[in-house]
């Protein structure tokens, strides 16, 4: 009677370890494929590379800013004209050159939805990078904090934590940010290590108090030129497994006037 209830347990337990090795094999190989098949759908939205490669060249050779000519700022406004008018919840694209991040930009109603949700509205362990809903889906707001999760496949915003290594960010500071009304380049200064109740994350607080939570928690801070006018736009991402830590990528939109 022992015998068969041990090798009962051993059962047991073979087949719970086989069920999450399966299970984990799936959450690894099939998350993958589910965020390429995601990326075919939406990847005529992305900037192309001659668009890419204008951008990094311009920034790479001057270390300027480059001025996005009128036809470029035309195209890809009315690619992202066409994608919001093909999934309901798109609002923007986000491009960082020499990073894995160039993604669509989503918003729900709540800041959940899209942690595990396609463009499509399928699900999508990956999930999306989305806009706090709080946030005016046009980007006017003094703050603009977008999600994305720090994937093992170094997809969405995992690159996020590499820029709290000076060298990288130091080689990384500027951003790509298109709306279905402007093309914005975002100038990144500062780098926060916060948990995940931080009050940068209050969308309520003045542009005072939330450049104090970007200063105070940063790990890497560049003391730019900055005005109580500008608007930020935050990368936000976790800084590792099981953990209320969160790594903030800190940019300011560059006006016309900026540039």
């Amino acid at each position: 009677m022992k015998t068969n209830k041990k090798k009962a347990i051993r059962m047991g337990l073979a087949v719970t370890a086989a069920a999450l090795f399966w299970g984990g094999m799936y959450l690894l190989f099939g998350s993958d494929a589910a965020q390429k098949m995601e990326w075919n759908q939406v990847k005529d939205y992305a900037p192309d590379s001659e668009v890419c490669e204008t951008l990094d060249e311009a920034v790479a050779e001057t270390g300027n800013i480059p001025v996005v000519a009128t036809a470029t700022t035309h195209m890809l406004t009315a690619q992202i004209q066409q994608m919001n008018a093909n999934y309901a919840n798109a609002i923007g694209w986000i491009y960082v050159p020499d990073t894995h991040i160039n993604y669509p930009i989503m918003q729900s109603e709540d800041n959940d939805f899209y942690l595990h949700h396609g463009a499509d509205g399928g699900y999508l362990y990956a999930g999306s990078i989305f806009l706090d809903y709080r946030c005016n889906a046009d980007f006017s707001g003094v703050s603009n904090i977008l999600y994305g999760h720090n994937m093992s496949n170094r997809s969405m915003f995992a690159d996020v934590i590499n820029f709290t290594d000076r060298t990288y960010f130091d080689s990384h500071r500027y951003g790509w940010l298109t709306t279905e009304n402007d093309v914005y380049c975002v100038c990144f200064f500062a780098v926060d290590v916060t948990e995940n109740t931080g009050e940068i994350y209050n969308t309520d607080s003045s542009w005072r108090t939330v450049m104090s939570e970007a200063v105070n928690r940063a790990v890497i801070y560049d003391d730019i030129e900055i005005a109580d006018t500008d608007r930020l736009v935050m990368l936000s991402t976790c800084t590792g497994a099981n953990s209320s830590s969160r790594t903030v990528l800190v940019g300011k939109i560059m006006e016309d006037e900026n540039i």
